[in-house]
């Protein structure tokens, strides 16, 4: 049996006329419908073989279409003619096929491309809004910082303002801190001789003088009346003989007049004192006493010398509670005087720091600007190529969409063109209209 869908089959059989003698030749001249139908598939499962696997065919409306071209064509087609339509018309359609593919790749490569510009002008045009944005927020804190350094400097000039106005008033401070310093110590430099002189001799008294005084039944007046003063500036009421006997037989009472604090001496005892003195001031004359009795001289050199330095330091005292003021004063000033440096330091570094940070935010802004220029720039192009490009945007869509609608007629014109190609090549234009016509109808 010859495969008539092969063109290639039926010369070489009918050239070896040798194959005549050792077979039966069964020949026909038309075939059944159903032998049409299994031609018909086995030429769409041939061709599907060599065609993109998302070409879907109707085999039902596919068979109809080849049935109503029979139909119109007058004369009645040989098995060879139909099998020859069935070749030419995948043969027609294959080569529409790729060229609709080639045709609707390229102008959907053309409308990506188009899309990709489009959406690349987008991302530009947000890009170029979030820039603006990031640049309008690096203006605003770059004029917050530049007012908080102005802030900063006007805080930062009072400030050293207040710190001069401190070391003038510390100055001030210690040099009254001074005076009144100088002035007490050359009023205790006028009576620390003549308290030295008298704890000088009170130390020089031997037990012996000491006991002398002790064994007088009645003491001389001006004996009695300074060690009756001695006895009252140390706190005693009792200033009978027996009670100054007692006093002078106490161990370490030279020691204790030596060391008492005649800064501390009541200012009611010592004007009692006072007034004790001066009623019997020739007992306290150093010739006088002396006379009477040198072992008590140096008891009335001591009560004098303690009664006036008493008188002084109670005269130095507001000199003291001024010097003692002034000092605390001075060390309030001082201590403000350290705060304000340690904040105007502060304020320096916080005023560096911020001026660093304005430099920074006006560099970065700038080079935004920099880059939102650049960007405008490119922006301007694609949109100007994007406007350009949108008319043939249009008419590449029109044309894919014409492109589309041509595919659904494609398989009707390829089989009308196998028709042609098959049986209406030598036929004259009125038979071609008649089958036109019929295929129409």
């Amino acid at each position: 049996m010859a495969d008539l869908l092969s063109a290639d089959s039926l010369p070489p059989f009918i050239d070896d006329l040798s194959n005549l003698d050792a077979c039966f030749v069964l020949w026909k001249d038309n075939w059944r419908s159903l032998t049409v139908d299994d031609l018909f598939l086995n030429s769409l499962q041939s061709a599907k073989l060599s065609l993109p696997a998302q070409d879907v065919f109707n085999t039902k409306e596919l068979r109809s279409l080849l049935s109503d071209v029979l139909k119109a064509l007058t004369s009645d087609l040989s098995p060879r003619q139909i099998a020859r339509l069935l070749l030419n018309f995948w043969d027609v359609y294959k080569r529409k096929r790729l060229a609709y593919a080639s045709q609707v790749s390229h102008l959907q490569r053309g409308l990506t491309r188009l899309g990709e510009v489009s959406d690349a002008v987008r991302k530009l045009q947000e890009e170029k809004e979030r820039s603006q944005k990031t640049v309008q927020e690096k203006q605003e804190q770059a004029e917050a910082t530049l007012q908080e350094v102005a802030r900063a400097m006007v805080e930062a000039e009072e400030r050293r303002k207040h710190s001069q106005a401190l070391e003038a008033e510390a100055q001030k401070e210690e040099n009254e801190q001074v005076k009144n310093s100088s002035q007490i110590e050359a009023e205790l430099a006028k009576i620390d001789p003549e308290v030295a002189e008298a704890k000088k001799a009170l130390g020089a008294i031997t037990s012996q003088q000491i006991s002398e005084i002790r064994s007088l039944k009645v003491p001389p007046e001006p004996v009695r009346d300074v060690l009756g003063a001695l006895l009252r500036l140390l706190g005693q009421s009792d200033c009978s003989w027996n009670a100054m006997k007692r006093f002078l037989g106490e161990r370490g009472s030279v020691a204790r007049l030596l060391n008492f604090n005649a800064a501390a001496l009541p200012q009611a005892v010592r004007q009692e004192v006072e007034a004790m003195v001066e009623a019997k001031r020739t007992s306290f004359e150093p010739g006088s006493i002396r006379r009477v009795s040198v072992a008590a001289a140096p008891f009335a050199a001591w009560t004098l010398a303690s009664l006036k330095f008493s008188r002084v330091i109670e005269r130095l005292a507001p000199i003291r509670e001024r010097s003692d003021a002034a000092r605390a004063s001075l060390q309030t000033t001082r201590d403000k005087l350290q705060q304000c440096r340690q904040e105007l330091a502060e304020t320096d570094g916080r005023i560096a720091a911020m001026k660093e940070e304005f430099a920074r935010c006006t560099q970065e802004a700038e080079q935004l600007k920099a880059g939102l220029d650049a960007t405008a720039s490119l922006i301007a192009r694609a949109s100007m190529l994007a406007d350009r490009l949108s008319e043939e945007k249009e008419r590449w869509a029109a044309q894919l969409g014409a492109q589309e609608s041509q595919q659904e007629l494609c398989i009707p014109q390829c089989m009308l063109a196998a028709a042609f190609l098959t049986c209406l090549c030598a036929e004259d234009e009125d038979r071609r209209r008649e089958f036109l016509r019929r295929i129409h109808r």
